[in-house]
Parts: structure tokens; sequence; C-alpha cells
């Protein structure tokens, strides 16, 4: 008994599957980088409502960039350039002279609001994208 496979259209299946990347990131990118917009604009608002606003360095120095990250990747880095926002996130501790008289220390109660505001950028664009490559008919399994 002899046994026959015949496929055609494998020529047609090796093009889309080597399309298939360049193709997924055109889609991904603009999801990418509406995630990195909404974080800007959420941590720029949560910095105001948190803190007085003196000089308008701490939210004018939250920023995005988006950088190459290969022929099929999308890579935009959400930042800040304010040299205080360290110190308002995560706080310092209580300084003290040799004498042991007190300096204070900058935010007794640090408000967390870059890295929870990336977070939930974060995570919102993660589930845009299972979405987006599901509906291109791939499968996503696994967190």
């Amino acid at each position: 008994m002899s046994v026959r496979l015949r496929i055609e259209g494998m020529k047609d299946l090796k093009d889309a599957l080597r399309d298939l990347p360049a193709e997924l990131r055109a889609g991904a990118a603009p999801i990418i980088e509406q995630a990195a917009e909404r974080a800007e604009t959420e941590i720029r608002s949560r910095y105001a409502a948190a803190y007085p606003v003196r000089s308008g360095k701490l939210a004018r120095g939250v920023d995005r960039t988006t950088k190459s990250a290969g022929q099929f990747g999308v890579k935009v880095i959400v930042f800040t350039s304010a040299k205080q926002a360290p110190w308002l996130e995560d706080g310092t501790k209580d300084r003290r002279t040799k004498r042991n008289y007190g300096r204070g220390r900058i935010t007794a109660a640090p408000v967390k609001i870059f890295v929870p505001g990336v977070m939930r950028a974060r995570a919102q664009m993660v589930a845009q994208l299972i979405a987006y490559v599901e509906r291109a008919g791939l499968v996503v399994r696994g967190g």
C-alpha cells in the first residue's frame, strides 16, 4: 500500500509565515505606543494631584521615547528626568548631623506614582496584545 501526501500552496504558506512577524509588529506598534502615552499622561496627572506645583519639573520630566528593538520588535520607554522623582517615590531616611541634630527627611510617607502607573498601562497593553495576536489566529497560553 502506498501513501501519497500532496500539499498545494506550500510556497504561499511559507511566504505568509515569513511575513507574519512584520505584520504583527505593524499592528502591535500602535498598541504599545498608546500604552506608553496612557502611562505618561496618568503619571503626569497623578504627580500634579499629589504634590504642589512649584517649578513644574516633576510633571514635565515624565516623557517617553521609542527605540528600535530589532527587525520585529517595538520598544517604548517611559521615564522621568526629574531629579526629585526618586526621592518623592521612595522617600529618604531620616538625616542627622554628627551631633544628632535632625535634618529631616524627604516625604515621610512616600507616594508611589511612577511604577504603579507604568504597571497599570503595561497590564492593559498585554491584554490588548493578546487579543490582537489571537485575532491574527495565534493561540496564547499561560500567564
